[in-house]
């Protein structure tokens, strides 16, 4: 009789901890002037979930991007608001609540990326009446080549010299 009752009370006590949710989207292979923003799924009022964003880069790539609460009155909010960028094989490169620019509700993230698969881990506990949900967005660029560099500067001396040169006519 107490062994029920302890599997009773162990039944109902995780039951009332709330629930968890884990979901896993694809957004496939990323390229140079790749634009993308999504929402989450909603999750229900007292949900702690852990999604994962999977994708690959194709060529090398500069990235800038952002993941915010979407925070409707007393609606929708998630408190604990978390996101990390992963490797494949499962080495953390960025903690995005790292960045200066983060906050509670809005973490930013930048970086250079070489080709390769990638995963983001974003994590949470809804806690709006209604639950709660994220939004994310990325903008991409190609990485200059150094030829590039080599063009801005040469073009940068060039001025210099100009400006060089009529300050000396002036005199």
């Amino acid at each position: 009789m107490k062994l029920k009752k302890s599997v009773a009370a162990l039944v109902l006590g995780l039951s009332l901890a709330g629930s968890a949710s884990a979901a896993v989207y694809d957004m496939g292979t990323i390229t140079p002037g790749t634009v993308l923003s999504d929402f989450s799924s909603t999750f229900a009022s007292g949900t702690s979930f852990t999604d994962t964003w999977n994708f690959s880069i194709a060529t090398p790539l500069e990235s800038a991007g952002w993941i915010s609460n979407v925070i409707l009155g007393s609606w929708y909010n998630i408190t604990g608001l978390s996101a990390s960028l992963f490797t494949s094989g499962g080495i953390e490169i960025s903690d995005l609540g790292t960045n200066p620019q983060s906050t509670a509700d809005t973490l930013f993230g930048t970086g250079t990326f070489a080709s390769g698969d990638y995963y983001f881990e974003v994590s949470g506990t809804a806690t709006g009446s209604q639950g709660g949900l994220y939004a994310f967005s990325v903008t991409t660029q190609p990485v200059p080549e150094p030829g590039t560099y080599a063009m801005m500067l040469a073009g940068l001396g060039l001025i210099g010299a100009v400006a060089r040169r009529r300050m000396s006519d002036k005199a």
